[in-house]
């Protein structure tokens, strides 16, 4: 469900998922507009980021993902506590930290 954010200079609506479906290549984060980022790999994904939150600004990002393929993570984001199981659902929980810096978990779903 879109919702909107209002600032001092306008009102933008934002969806909180973004449903990527199934996947392969260049998968594109985008921080601002979207909360949940939802998909399944159908080969190796490389995720890069857009719109990220600037400096000051601290975000937190949702990823669901399965799938038997790898994942390049981008630079920033460190090494993740937690290791991705290509058996099951695995939610990767991405903090902006600040400019440059990211934590991630990585916590085991379902089958």
């Amino acid at each position: 469900m879109p919702r909107t954010v209002k600032n001092k200079e306008q009102a933008v609506t934002r969806d909180r998922l973004m449903d990527h479906g199934d996947v392969s290549g260049v998968v594109t984060i985008d921080w601002e507009n979207y909360e949940v980022h939802s998909m399944v790999l159908v080969g190796d994904i490389t995720l890069e980021e857009e719109n990220t939150p600037g400096e000051g600004i601290s975000k937190t990002i949702t990823m669901d993902v399965s799938g038997a393929h790898g994942i390049t993570l981008p630079i920033s984001w460190g090494t993740p506590v937690g290791l991705y199981d290509d058996a099951i659902r695995n939610k990767f929980i991405v903090q902006h930290v600040k400019e440059g810096q990211c934590s991630v978990e990585i916590n085991k779903g379902e089958g």
